[in-house]
């Protein structure tokens, strides 16, 4: 029997709803068949939130998540929206894209941090301790990231940073698969 039910079971959704993320990207992409990614992605964004929600009756502290998520989609409607703007429009979505890799980041720490520590109370500290090597690998990834889009607006640095942020791409589809996995141990161990 599950010592955490609840969390248990919305980790297991999160954990289903980033791979109907992976399949709304790739399914995007395809022409004529872009917009059945597009429903997808929104179905695997409210399967995300709902398990979230859930995990958050046996651990408060996933509403905090719940929370950062919806700020995250605000600052995202911004973004769109600004970049329509003449000249500024690409420095403010920029900046504007740094501040929701923050949250992201953010949003990744609670899940972590709170699953780690119901990991920890049910014995399972391997998964726990797993779980902040994954957060190191994606926070390092975001502030070079950060760092690098930045640096894109600079003329002649921008090639340099393109190259960097591709190299950290590639890290960061990494770090995300280990999440995953991550997800899916602590489910079970949950």
């Amino acid at each position: 029997m599950s010592q955490y039910p609840k969390a248990a079971e919305g980790l297991k959704k999160v954990f289903i709803s980033k791979i109907i993320a992976i399949i709304a990207a790739v399914l995007a992409v395809i022409p004529l068949i872009g917009f059945i990614g597009s429903i997808l992605a929104i179905v695997g964004f409210v399967i995300y939130l709902m398990g979230l929600k859930k995990a958050g009756e046996d651990a408060e502290t996933y509403n905090k998540a719940v929370t950062l998520v919806i700020v995250n989609i605000v600052i995202t409607i911004v973004e769109v929206i600004v970049s329509f703007i003449p000249f500024v429009g690409s420095i403010l979505v920029t900046l504007l894209g740094a501040v929701a890799s923050v949250i992201d980041l953010m949003i990744v720490n609670t899940v972590i941090t709170t699953t780690g520590g119901l990991l920890n109370n049910v014995g399972a500290v391997d998964i726990a301790e797993n779980g902040l090597s994954i957060y190191k690998m994606y926070m390092i990834c975001t502030i070079i990231s950060i760092i690098c889009s930045v640096l894109g607006l600079i003329p002649l640095i921008n090639i340099i940073a393109g190259a960097v942020s591709f190299v950290v791409a590639i890290i960061l589809i990494v770090a995300w698969i280990r999440y995953m996995i991550y997800l899916n141990k602590s489910a079970s161990a949950l």
